[in-house]
Protein backbone atom coordinates (compact mmCIF):
# COMPACT_ATOMS: atom_id res chain seq x y z
CA UNK A 1 0.00 0.00 0.00
CA UNK A 2 2.43 2.41 0.76
CA UNK A 3 4.87 1.68 -2.48
CA UNK A 4 1.71 2.86 -4.42
CA UNK A 5 1.11 6.49 -2.16
CA UNK A 6 4.29 8.01 -4.42
CA UNK A 7 2.62 7.07 -7.15
CA UNK A 8 -0.41 8.22 -6.62
CA UNK A 9 1.46 11.77 -5.21
CA UNK A 10 3.11 11.54 -8.92
CA UNK A 11 -0.72 11.55 -10.40
CA UNK A 12 -2.07 14.42 -8.45
CA UNK A 13 0.88 16.43 -9.11
CA UNK A 14 0.80 15.60 -13.00
CA UNK A 15 -2.78 16.31 -12.69
CA UNK A 16 -2.54 19.82 -11.13
CA UNK A 17 -0.09 20.41 -13.58
CA UNK A 18 -2.29 20.05 -15.93
CA UNK A 19 -5.17 22.11 -14.84
CA UNK A 20 -3.02 24.60 -14.51
CA UNK A 21 -1.54 24.90 -17.92
CA UNK A 22 -5.34 24.57 -18.84
CA UNK A 23 -5.89 27.62 -17.20
CA UNK A 24 -3.03 29.59 -18.70
CA UNK A 25 -4.29 28.45 -21.80
CA UNK A 26 -7.83 29.36 -21.06
CA UNK A 27 -6.16 32.86 -19.76
CA UNK A 28 -4.05 33.78 -22.87
CA UNK A 29 -6.97 32.84 -25.20
CA UNK A 30 -9.61 35.58 -23.07
CA UNK A 31 -6.44 38.41 -23.42
CA UNK A 32 -6.51 37.50 -27.14
CA UNK A 33 -10.03 38.17 -27.80
CA UNK A 34 -10.31 40.69 -25.56
CA UNK A 35 -11.98 43.92 -26.81
CA UNK A 36 -13.56 41.94 -30.00
CA UNK A 37 -16.77 42.04 -28.15
CA UNK A 38 -18.70 44.24 -25.73
CA UNK A 39 -18.47 41.82 -22.49
CA UNK A 40 -21.09 43.60 -20.27
CA UNK A 41 -24.62 43.90 -18.34
CA UNK A 42 -26.58 44.69 -22.16
CA UNK A 43 -24.37 41.20 -23.87
CA UNK A 44 -26.38 39.77 -26.63
CA UNK A 45 -26.38 35.87 -26.33
CA UNK A 46 -25.08 35.80 -29.39
CA UNK A 47 -22.25 37.59 -28.75
CA UNK A 48 -21.17 36.06 -25.51
CA UNK A 49 -21.90 32.86 -27.66
CA UNK A 50 -19.19 33.82 -30.34
CA UNK A 51 -16.91 34.93 -27.32
CA UNK A 52 -17.18 31.69 -25.68
CA UNK A 53 -16.57 29.62 -28.75
CA UNK A 54 -13.58 32.00 -30.02
CA UNK A 55 -11.78 31.30 -26.56
CA UNK A 56 -12.52 28.09 -27.30
CA UNK A 57 -11.69 27.83 -30.52
CA UNK A 58 -7.90 28.97 -29.48
CA UNK A 59 -7.53 27.21 -26.30
CA UNK A 60 -8.32 23.62 -28.52
CA UNK A 61 -5.37 25.16 -31.32
CA UNK A 62 -3.02 25.79 -28.06
CA UNK A 63 -3.80 22.14 -27.38
CA UNK A 64 -3.23 21.03 -30.44
CA UNK A 65 0.61 22.33 -30.80
CA UNK A 66 1.17 21.43 -27.23
CA UNK A 67 0.34 17.88 -28.81
CA UNK A 68 2.38 18.08 -31.84
CA UNK A 69 4.96 19.44 -29.54
CA UNK A 70 4.77 16.02 -27.58
CA UNK A 71 4.03 13.71 -30.22
CA UNK A 72 7.51 15.10 -32.16
CA UNK A 73 9.28 14.98 -28.35
CA UNK A 74 8.00 11.13 -28.17
CA UNK A 75 9.23 10.26 -31.74
CA UNK A 76 12.77 11.84 -30.72
CA UNK A 77 13.67 9.75 -28.15
CA UNK A 78 11.67 6.59 -30.07
CA UNK A 79 14.51 7.37 -32.65
CA UNK A 80 17.14 7.16 -29.97
CA UNK A 81 16.22 3.88 -28.76
CA UNK A 82 15.90 2.07 -31.59
CA UNK A 83 19.15 3.54 -32.88
CA UNK A 84 20.98 2.51 -29.24
CA UNK A 85 19.27 -0.89 -29.32
CA UNK A 86 20.22 -1.65 -33.08
CA UNK A 87 23.80 -0.60 -32.92
CA UNK A 88 24.52 -1.50 -29.38
CA UNK A 89 27.90 -3.60 -29.10
CA UNK A 90 25.77 -6.71 -27.19
CA UNK A 91 23.91 -8.57 -28.57
CA UNK A 92 20.10 -7.59 -27.70
CA UNK A 93 16.88 -9.61 -27.59
CA UNK A 94 13.84 -8.57 -26.57
CA UNK A 95 10.48 -11.33 -25.18
CA UNK A 96 7.19 -10.98 -24.64
CA UNK A 97 5.42 -12.74 -22.06
CA UNK A 98 4.52 -16.05 -23.90
CA UNK A 99 8.86 -15.94 -24.90
CA UNK A 100 8.28 -14.97 -28.03
CA UNK A 101 10.96 -12.76 -29.69
CA UNK A 102 9.92 -9.41 -30.52
CA UNK A 103 13.12 -7.31 -31.17
CA UNK A 104 16.44 -8.51 -32.01
CA UNK A 105 19.22 -6.23 -32.90
CA UNK A 106 22.52 -6.74 -35.53
CA UNK A 107 24.67 -7.89 -33.13
CA UNK A 108 22.61 -10.97 -31.66
CA UNK A 109 21.56 -11.52 -35.11
CA UNK A 110 25.05 -12.10 -35.88
CA UNK A 111 25.89 -13.91 -32.98
CA UNK A 112 23.39 -16.77 -33.71
CA UNK A 113 24.39 -16.25 -37.70
CA UNK A 114 20.50 -16.20 -38.41
CA UNK A 115 18.73 -13.81 -40.35
CA UNK A 116 16.28 -11.77 -38.48
CA UNK A 117 13.44 -12.71 -40.31
CA UNK A 118 13.44 -16.21 -39.06
CA UNK A 119 14.19 -14.85 -35.65
CA UNK A 120 11.55 -12.08 -35.02
CA UNK A 121 8.05 -13.99 -34.29
CA UNK A 122 9.67 -17.22 -32.78
CA UNK A 123 9.94 -18.34 -29.38
CA UNK A 124 13.54 -17.96 -27.76
CA UNK A 125 13.54 -21.65 -26.77
CA UNK A 126 13.52 -23.06 -30.31
CA UNK A 127 17.27 -21.17 -29.81
CA UNK A 128 18.15 -23.03 -26.80
CA UNK A 129 19.83 -26.82 -26.85
CA UNK A 130 17.80 -29.41 -26.04
CA UNK A 131 19.78 -29.98 -22.93
CA UNK A 132 18.89 -26.70 -21.57
CA UNK A 133 15.08 -26.54 -22.51
CA UNK A 134 14.32 -27.35 -18.94
CA UNK A 135 16.84 -24.54 -17.25
CA UNK A 136 15.23 -22.06 -19.76
CA UNK A 137 11.70 -22.64 -19.02
CA UNK A 138 12.58 -22.46 -15.55
CA UNK A 139 14.53 -19.33 -15.77
CA UNK A 140 12.23 -17.47 -18.00
CA UNK A 141 9.16 -18.14 -15.52
CA UNK A 142 11.26 -16.87 -12.81
CA UNK A 143 12.55 -13.66 -15.01
CA UNK A 144 8.58 -13.14 -15.28
CA UNK A 145 6.91 -13.09 -12.02
CA UNK A 146 9.90 -13.06 -9.74
CA UNK A 147 10.37 -9.85 -8.54
CA UNK A 148 12.72 -10.20 -5.81
CA UNK A 149 15.00 -11.74 -8.61
CA UNK A 150 15.17 -8.94 -11.44
CA UNK A 151 18.25 -9.01 -13.27
CA UNK A 152 19.48 -12.64 -13.15
CA UNK A 153 21.47 -14.05 -15.75
CA UNK A 154 22.45 -17.69 -16.73
CA UNK A 155 24.41 -19.67 -19.23
CA UNK A 156 22.97 -21.59 -21.88
CA UNK A 157 24.00 -23.41 -25.12
CA UNK A 158 21.95 -22.07 -28.31
CA UNK A 159 21.59 -23.53 -31.51
CA UNK A 160 23.50 -20.73 -33.99
CA UNK A 161 24.63 -20.69 -37.32
CA UNK A 162 21.07 -22.38 -39.19
CA UNK A 163 20.90 -24.51 -36.17
CA UNK A 164 23.83 -26.72 -37.42
CA UNK A 165 26.02 -25.89 -34.44
CA UNK A 166 25.88 -24.94 -30.56
CA UNK A 167 27.28 -21.90 -28.83
CA UNK A 168 27.54 -21.51 -25.42
CA UNK A 169 26.34 -17.57 -24.30
CA UNK A 170 26.36 -15.52 -20.97
CA UNK A 171 22.87 -13.87 -20.58
CA UNK A 172 21.89 -11.26 -18.30
CA UNK A 173 17.87 -10.44 -17.94
CA UNK A 174 16.21 -7.53 -16.99
CA UNK A 175 12.57 -7.78 -16.87
CA UNK A 176 10.29 -4.52 -17.52
CA UNK A 177 6.51 -3.05 -18.15
CA UNK A 178 5.86 -1.38 -21.55
CA UNK A 179 2.48 0.33 -22.65
CA UNK A 180 0.70 -1.77 -24.60
CA UNK A 181 2.91 -4.80 -24.32
CA UNK A 182 2.71 -5.75 -20.68
CA UNK A 183 5.89 -7.98 -19.14
CA UNK A 184 8.42 -8.02 -21.13
CA UNK A 185 12.21 -9.91 -20.78
CA UNK A 186 15.07 -7.67 -22.39
CA UNK A 187 17.96 -10.59 -22.46
CA UNK A 188 21.57 -9.76 -23.40
CA UNK A 189 23.75 -11.94 -24.94
CA UNK A 190 27.19 -12.28 -24.64
CA UNK A 191 29.24 -15.47 -26.34
CA UNK A 192 30.96 -17.10 -23.92
CA UNK A 193 33.90 -17.98 -25.67
CA UNK A 194 34.57 -14.29 -26.47
CA UNK A 195 34.03 -14.08 -21.79
CA UNK A 196 37.04 -16.87 -21.63
CA UNK A 197 39.03 -15.20 -24.57
CA UNK A 198 38.65 -12.19 -22.52
CA UNK A 199 39.96 -13.66 -19.43
CA UNK A 200 42.59 -15.25 -21.01
CA UNK A 201 44.09 -12.45 -22.45
CA UNK A 202 43.85 -10.43 -19.42
CA UNK A 203 45.82 -12.79 -17.45
CA UNK A 204 48.57 -12.99 -20.29
CA UNK A 205 48.90 -8.93 -19.71
CA UNK A 206 49.12 -9.26 -15.88
CA UNK A 207 51.80 -12.48 -16.25
CA UNK A 208 53.66 -10.16 -18.26
CA UNK A 209 53.84 -7.41 -15.94
CA UNK A 210 55.28 -9.58 -13.00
Amino acid sequence: MHATLPKVIHAMKKSSNGVKRRAAQRKSAEAMVEGLFFDGPGTEPAGMLMHELLIHKIELEAQLIELQNNNAFVEQIRDQYVDFYETASAGLITVDARGMITEVNKTAIESLGISKEKVVGALFSRFVASGDQNRWSLFFERALYDKENNGESIILALNVRSFHHTGVFHIDCQRKYVVGMGVIVRLTLTDFSKIKRAEAEMLDRLARQE
